[in-house]
């Protein structure tokens, strides 16, 4: 019985361990895509790289205003492909941005600080 408790308890662990890995670059510009897509602008900013740390309260407003003028029309965000450096340090994500019907290419910079993938503006 306790070979049976081990063994289920650390393949929930292992499970719960890959489960919850959303640090890398694809799964971080999905989800500061969707916050996009959601106009939860306050979320979005978290995963933006900020050398200074924490986003200021007038940093936060700005950003707000900035994404409400500019993801007004955008209709749908939606990666494509992702490059990484070789230093595993930097990466660029191809998205495609369709706004009132129309498709563009852009591309979505992040780079790694203390080991989580930051958006890099």
């Amino acid at each position: 019985m306790k070979n049976f408790l081990a063994t289920l308890f650390a393949a929930l662990f292992v499970l719960t361990l890959t489960s919850c890995d959303r640090n890398n670059p694809g799964d971080v510009a999905d989800d500061f895509c969707e916050c996009l897509m959601d106009k939860d602008y306050e979320e979005a900013i978290e995963y933006v790289y900020n050398k200074k740390g924490e986003h200021s309260r007038d940093e936060k407003i700005k950003w707000t205003e900035r994404c409400t003028k500019n993801f007004a029309n955008v209709q749908d965000l939606k990666t494509v492909y992702i490059r990484i450096n070789k230093a595993d340090t930097k990466a660029e994500v191809d998205v495609d941005v369709t706004e009132e019907n129309k498709t563009r290419k852009d591309v979505i910079k992040l780079k790694k600080v203390d080991g989580i993938w930051k958006v890099d503006m």
